[in-house]
């Protein structure tokens, strides 16, 4: 998203009347995060749309691609580490016998979440860094 104020250029195909849609535009908590966009008109009006109105009409006149690139989701994947472990009795069983058995271990997950080719990936695996 974008943080700051920025002003969008809306090419008219005819090259005759340009639009533009500015974001952020003051720091008013209503008007911050995108969520109101100003539009100026050819006549040098002002006009005001609401970013779920926009998104909610580039959804409708989406190709049915375009709309699942809009919808957010989430991917969680496990992953299994199988080894086997070998351990030197020395007690009850006989003294220098080893004992063999699988050992099966679920890893944290990793979760991603996508919208469209965007991802965001979040694990909760604690590292050095993360402590």
């Amino acid at each position: 998203m974008i943080e700051g104020h920025e002003k969008f250029r809306m090419q008219d195909l005819a090259k005759k009347n340009d639009l533009y849609i500015e974001v952020n535009w003051d720091n008013k908590e209503e008007n911050s995060q995108c969520k109101i966009l100003r539009v100026t008109l050819l006549n040098g009006e002002t006009a005001f749309i609401s970013r779920d109105n926009m998104m909610a009409m580039l959804f409708a006149i989406g190709q049915p691609h375009e709309q699942r690139d809009m919808i957010p989701y989430k991917i969680r994947s496990s992953k299994w580490y199988e080894t086997i472990i070998s351990v030197k009795a020395r007690k009850k069983i006989e003294k220098g016998e080893s004992i063999t058995f699988p050992l099966k271990i679920t890893l944290p997950s990793v979760e991603e979440e996508i919208a469209g080719k965007w991802a965001k990936k979040s694990s909760s695996i604690i590292t050095p860094k993360n402590i």
